[in-house]
């Protein structure tokens, strides 16, 4: 490791908080890998609270970051010195220091599959793979995938602006630069998943592409950018379809200071693009802290930020405004009747299901939980990974508070919903199990 690049990192590891045990019984805390010393000496664990993530982490967990990174540097000289026999680099999983939101392994940020890292020449100094042949997307595909994307996600989370997405996903393929082809084929990776009830037709296609598109991510995050950022947000919009491919909060968040350091730049302040991109953020905050009951740490964008985006956009801006709220512990007004009227004319099913998911939360009600429910059996709807969440949440609802038919309607939709989420997502079936045992106590009680 290069001399510069060593005392940084040691500057780094100086940095470190004191261990949370430490803080407690107020000692000295020395803050070595994996363990402090009286952490070691007593034989516990060894953790310290992360701000960023809002968890407690095991100190082995930054003590498996340091190897990671060196292990690395030390793949990466081996490389250089015999290019023709490259070595591939060591991107062990430290699931075992770590609860699932991994920022290494196959739930990173940008995560690739230590079966697929390996390659067979050294091209560059990115660590994912070059497939064999590329996948070829055909017109008929490519207008399908297109179509697909723009209907479901593009309104709701305009990621690229108009003229951009005109040019990428309409322009010669053949002409595009490295950063436009990972938003090509993130794009085509997502448009995949946009099938309805939770078709996984192109599931196997989605990763093929995703896998591709990954090729390209050195080059498009090499500069701070415009570009840099929708890339990034495309990875998260993905997570919310695939959680293997990476921590959908650790990317929103990536995002976000990144979005902010580029708006400290005058020029681009006041960028019609800078305003989508926010509200993109947003949103995406929105879905993430919905479903996992966390507090919303990006601000709301203001007026001129959200009249720069998409109508569906502004409208999803305006009910997780109203989560925010309630989440902050303030009560919630009304959505104003501008934005009722733009809902009540949306095309968009999941824009209807965030709004019954919101009164859900703020206005809780049988007819609350039974409109969420509906909204998630309608044939058209496209699934992701929180939808078990929400139809768990509807259906407990209907069992601790209503009665009769009513139940026994709501819990066949909700089974039903849940089978086809387990059609990608198995883990959806505990919650099938878990309402089953919760009507039964019911029963019982």
């Amino acid at each position: 490791m290069p001399i510069t690049e060593k005392n940084e990192l040691d500057a780094l590891l100086q940095l470190l908080p004191a261990c949370t045990r430490c803080r407690t019984v107020r000692k000295r805390c020395d803050t070595l890998l994996p363990a402090c010393a009286n952490c070691s000496r007593s034989g516990l664990q060894c953790t310290f609270y992360d701000p960023i993530s809002n968890e407690s982490l095991p100190r082995e967990y930054i003590s498996s970051l340091v190897g990671h990174l060196r292990s690395l540097e030390a793949s990466h000289g081996t490389l250089e010195e015999t290019p023709t026999h490259p070595a591939p680099p060591n991107i062990e999983s430290s699931a075992k220091d770590r609860n699932p939101y991994l920022c290494l392994g196959k739930n990173a940020p940008l995560a690739a599959a230590a079966a697929v890292v390996g390659r067979s020449q050294c091209v560059s100094n990115c660590i994912y793979p070059v497939p064999v042949s590329p996948t070829v997307i055909d017109d008929a595909m490519h207008r399908f995938l297109i179509e697909r994307f723009m209907d479901t996600l593009h309104n709701l989370f305009p990621v690229l602006d108009d003229d951009q997405a005109l040019y990428v996903l309409h322009a010669p393929r053949q002409d595009h630069s490295p950063g436009q082809t990972f938003l090509l084929k993130m794009v085509y990776s997502l448009a995949c998943h946009c099938l309805p009830v939770n078709d996984n037709r192109l599931v196997d296609l989605s990763g093929s592409l995703y896998r591709e598109s990954l090729i390209y991510i050195d080059t498009l995050l090499k500069d701070h950018s415009i570009e840099a950022v929708q890339g990034i947000l495309l990875l998260a919009l993905r997570s919310s379809f695939d959680a293997t491919t990476g921590n959908i909060g650790q990317l929103v968040n990536f995002s976000y200071r990144l979005l902010i350091e580029l708006s400290s730049h005058s020029v681009l302040q006041m960028s019609q693009t800078m305003g989508r991109l926010q509200c993109t953020v947003y949103c995406l905050t929105g879905l993430v802290a919905g479903a996992l009951d966390r507090p919303y740490d990006v601000a709301e964008p203001d007026s001129s930020a959200i009249a720069s985006t998409t109508e569906q956009a502004q409208s999803l801006c305006a009910i997780y405004a109203l989560q925010a709220l309630h989440r902050a512990g303030d009560t919630p007004t009304t959505l104003d009747s501008t934005t009722l009227n733009k809902l009540d004319k949306s095309q968009s099913h999941i824009l209807v299901a965030t709004l019954q998911q919101t009164y859900l939360l703020t206005q809780p009600s049988i007819e609350c939980a039974q409109n969420l429910l509906s909204a998630y059996d309608d044939d058209r709807m496209v699934y992701n990974i929180f939808t078990s969440h929400w139809i768990y949440r509807a259906a407990s609802y209907l069992i601790n508070h209503a009665d009769g038919d009513t139940v026994t309607d709501g819990c066949i939709v909700a089974a039903k919903t849940l089978e086809r989420c387990a059609i990608k997502w198995p883990n959806s079936r505990a919650l099938q199990g878990a309402l089953v045992d919760l009507r039964r106590s019911k029963r019982g009680s």
